[in-house]
């Protein structure tokens, strides 16, 4: 080969048509016809050089830099729904590698490397596994992270607010709120009210320390030790929290309801950033295959890469099955989901998902670097359990279950105890958000644990923080692509659909 007085070099593996002399490429021609297509000299004086532009690709990219000594500092354009355009700038420290799904309407248009290294750079890119490779590895976080305060902008403890207010036998009135049957109309707006009150049925005197501890872990956990200073991990390190996917449907057993396809393709869908090729599983959790058929069927005749599993196999202490079993006599799926999500994590670890949250992003670095994650939700203080992520055995889940059972025992705190059957507050404060944010207050980095709980942007997005409310996102919209995931508040275990009634 002849020396080439330049700053990089490019090997370019594409499905390409040349137009003109300018660089350009199409995915649009027949696979055998792929083929090393060109070595792509950059001019020396340019400080920015497009690697791939107008692609419209999709799908899920590796970026991976072979490097020992040089970082890669990228930037990447999409587009996507009305012709909205996103801009991302990573870098990539050196032997660090990241799995990137472009999330559903985005496409990305537009590869540049930003002050390319002094050295000869080998970048290339193969159009069939979406690989492109920086010129020997770790891995690197999957998303950008941010300094972030989770202090609540308008939580101020109030000394008005006494726990004789859920003392209706005191003379205190149950707050007429509670009292709705259509919970998610009345959610918003009173989270204030029910968070300091939960704070105080718990004997937590210090709020100000509640919120402030999430800042602590997430800044020693998360930015400092783990993403300013490294970004990446050996990818030899053995993983902390198991490679498996759950998800779990639970439904009557007297008239069942099928898992909606719907929910079986989201399922499947966190397949395409943790797939099975690199180790990953991903578990449908039911009562069994029986009470289900046409569920069965249809991930058979799919090839579906979701494995059933029946919780019946869990080997349950008779108290947990027992109070698993009444949950669900009363068709309190919400409860029942929410017990089993934290005995299948106690017990087996891994990634749990609801069936409406969709997983954009792989979660190998993740379930390395952490021995519990999970992200607080954009409407509220509460560490939301759509998305939890933990080691096996580990004091979160110990805790949380404890509380689930004194609760149900007849041994809770007067505030759960008075919030009628009816309304949903009740599994929000007894198997829901508010214990899991309890139990986090009081066993997160315990035993050396890292831990960490994530801003809302990184598994509950929103368009506009300042009203989240009415901006997370929903069906149909387009996923942030610096976003994990999202949930997509479906709230079917609050529907009469399903059968469920809390």
């Amino acid at each position: 080969m002849k020396n080439f007085n330049i700053k990089a070099i490019f090997i370019v593996f594409l499905h390409i048509n040349f137009s003109n002399s300018s660089f350009s490429s199409q995915f649009n021609l027949p696979l055998e016809e792929e083929e090393l297509i060109n070595i792509y000299n950059i001019n020396n004086s340019r400080e920015t050089i497009r690697l791939m532009e107008k692609q419209k690709l999709s799908g899920v990219l590796k970026f991976i830099n072979t490097f020992d000594d040089t970082e890669v500092k990228l930037k990447l354009s999409f587009s996507g729904a009305s012709n909205k355009r996103v801009t991302e700038e990573r870098v990539f420290l050196p032997k660090s590698k990241l799995l990137w799904n472009i999330p559903p309407h985005y496409y990305l248009n537009r590869i540049e490397i930003l002050k390319p290294p002094s050295d000869v750079v080998k970048c290339s890119f193969d159009s069939q596994t979406h690989e492109i490779v920086f010129g020997q590895c770790g891995l690197a976080f999957p998303t950008h992270l941010d300094p972030f305060d989770f202090s609540p902008k308008l939580f101020k403890p109030s000394p008005s607010i006494k726990m004789k207010a859920f003392h209706p036998e005191s003379g205190g009135a149950v707050p007429e709120f509670l009292l709705y049957p259509t919970f998610p109309k009345e959610f918003d707006g009173h989270l204030h009210y029910l968070i300091q009150t939960a704070l105080l049925g718990e004997e937590i005197s210090d709020g100000k320390d509640f919120f402030e501890q999430r800042n602590r872990l997430y800044t020693e956990n998360n930015l400092e030790k783990l993403f300013f200073l490294n970004r990446y991990v050996d990818e030899e390190i053995p993983y902390k929290i198991p490679q498996i996917f759950h998800t779990i449907w639970v439904t009557s057993l007297i008239e069942p309801i099928e898992v909606p396809t719907e929910y079986l393709q989201w399922a499947e869908h966190a397949v395409k950033s943790n797939p099975l090729s690199e180790g990953w599983k991903h578990f449908l959790w039911i009562k069994n295959r029986d009470l289900l058929p046409h569920t069965v069927k249809y991930l058979e005749e799919n090839n579906s890469p979701l494995q059933i599993k029946s919780y019946d196999e869990l080997d349950l202490s008779p108290r947990d099955a027992e109070i698993l079993a009444q949950y669900i006599r009363e068709c309190k799926m919400g409860k029942s989901s929410d017990f089993l999500r934290y005995l299948i994590l106690e017990k087996i670890g891994g990634v749990y998902k609801d069936t409406d949250y969709i997983v954009e992003q792989s979660c190998t670095v993740l379930n390395k670097v952490y021995d519990f994650y999970a992200g607080v939700e954009p409407m509220s203080a509460f560490i939301g359990n759509a998305l939890i992520a933990a080691k096996p055995h580990h004091p979160i889940l110990q805790y949380t279950l404890q509380m689930i059972v004194r609760n149900h025992e007849g041994k809770a705190p007067a505030y759960i105890k008075t919030i009628p059957s009816k309304s949903g507050f009740k599994t929000i404060l007894e198997t829901g958000p508010s214990i899991f944010s309890v139990a986090f207050y009081k066993t997160a980095g315990q035993d050396e644990n890292i831990d960490v709980v994530f801003p809302p942007m990184m598994l509950y997005p929103t368009p506009i923080p300042s009203y989240p409310q009415k901006t997370v996102v929903k069906l149909n919209d387009s996923i942030p692509p610096s976003a994990l995931g999202a949930h997509l508040w479906q709230t079917s275990w609050f529907n009469p659909k399903y059968k469920s009634i809390g």
